[in-house]
């Protein structure tokens, strides 16, 4: 299925610069015609080749598939985990704030009530600022004017690795503090603030007040939980020009199975092609000893708290399982294919794999409301997921990198 922004949303590229708000377009990828399965061949994404450059927000040093023995925000030393589960293990880890909002952690041994964001922008801020923390490779498509167009941590450029539009150079222009984490964990006194980002609004003529930080915008949230100040300056362009028909594109995210959704995972509700949606993020999931009788066959259920941001930006709102997520086991979402891009002198694979879509009437019915569009990850993962399994693959599943398509 595709999916596309508002028509008339996207400027002309010579127009382009960061304090715009156009929604891009989606990139058009389609599916395979036998549905969301899953093979080894993807859609191509940026070259590897293109890290270190002057757009370079953050440097990647290691994969979502790796795993390191240090203790970290949510697991322990020798755990064992992925970064992909690491990423889960944080988000379920995030604690209530009041009734109805979360306080985020940091490495640096800093928390926050949650950010004023729209629904959208909550599911990429999470992703985003975990990659950025533990240097994970990142990115996400789009296109206008026919060109595609990647928001990640190589910067936000096109398809030959140039800046698009008036894009910064991230690498060049924007400090990062990064060198300092030890001191600022031992002494936050010392933590670094950078003014002009601080003074930085997301793109667009909607309102950003920050209700941690007495409805400053929210570049001055950024600058307190950031080292590297170019991820904050990134974020205020990617939050504006990306929204939940992105993160709907085939491009940038897959769907899973009920019985595989995870913290830090979410759904999306889409009614139409075009306009906006709802973007509900996974943040505890539960596994019922009750079944559900469909089709003659007794299902097994899982429930799951969730947390979303709205229009006009709110913190994160933690909804109970009593409401709309508890649904069943055999609500199918169907798997994907993965994007990926390689760079064999480093043998290093960014990948992510396609996207939600909506389900069958038969599924889809039997949750408590009626989600237009299926649970999804949102990964950059190398790996596919096996069509014949429930389980979230393990990022180890092949060991050759995903082969660059032409």
């Amino acid at each position: 299925m595709r999916f596309y922004s508002r028509p008339g949303c996207a400027a002309d590229d010579g127009a382009l610069d960061e304090n715009g708000k156009p929604t891009l377009d989606g990139t058009g990828y389609e599916e395979s015609p036998t549905g969301k399965s899953d093979g080894l061949n993807g859609r191509r994404g940026p070259n590897a080749s293109f890290d270190d450059g002057p757009t370079e927000v953050w440097n990647v040093t290691r994969d979502w598939g790796d795993t390191h023995s240090e203790a970290g925000l949510a697991w322990g030393a020798n755990s064992g985990l992925s970064w992909d589960e690491k990423f889960s293990a944080w988000v379920d880890s995030l604690e209530k704030s009041g009734d109805d909002t979360f306080v985020l952690t940091t490495p640096y041994n800093r928390s926050f009530e949650a950010p004023d964001l729209e629904c959208a922008e909550t599911a990429m801020f999470l992703r985003i600022t975990f990659a950025s923390w533990y240097e994970l490779p990142f990115f996400m498509e789009a296109s206008n004017a026919g060109k595609r167009i990647y928001f990640g941590h190589m910067g936000i450029i096109t398809d030959d690795g140039t800046a698009w539009g008036r894009m910064p150079n991230f690498n060049s222009r924007y400090p990062d503090y990064s060198s300092q984490a030890a001191s600022v964990t031992t002494d936050p006194s010392s933590w670094p603030q950078d003014e002009s980002l601080r003074s930085r609004k997301i793109g667009g003529s909607a309102g950003d007040g920050q209700t941690a930080f007495d409805d400053a915008h929210a570049g001055t949230y950024f600058d307190e939980i950031y080292l590297n100040k170019r991820v904050g300056y990134f974020l205020t362009i990617q939050l504006a020009f990306l929204g939940s028909m992105n993160l709907a594109d085939s491009a940038n995210t897959f769907n899973l199975k009920p019985a595989a959704f995870q913290p830090g995972d979410f759904l999306i509700e889409r009614f139409d092609h075009t306009g906006i949606g709802h973007t509900i993020v996974i943040k505890e999931v539960r596994e019922l000893e009750t079944t559900i009788e469909i089709d003659g066959v007794d299902v097994a259920q899982r429930e799951a708290e969730v947390i979303s941001g709205s229009m006009p930006r709110r913190q994160g709102d933690w909804e109970g399982a009593s409401g709309r997520t508890s649904c069943s086991q055999n609500m199918q979402l169907s798997t994907s294919t993965a994007q990926s891009t390689t760079n064999s002198s480093r043998d290093k694979t960014y990948s992510k794999t396609s996207c939600l879509s909506s389900t069958q009437e038969s599924a889809w019915k039997h949750c408590s409301q009626k989600l237009r569009a299926t649970a999804s990850g949102f990964v950059t993962t190398p790996r596919a997921v096996r069509l014949e399994s429930d389980a979230r693959p393990s990022s180890r599943q092949y060991t050759k990198p995903v082969q660059t398509l032409v």
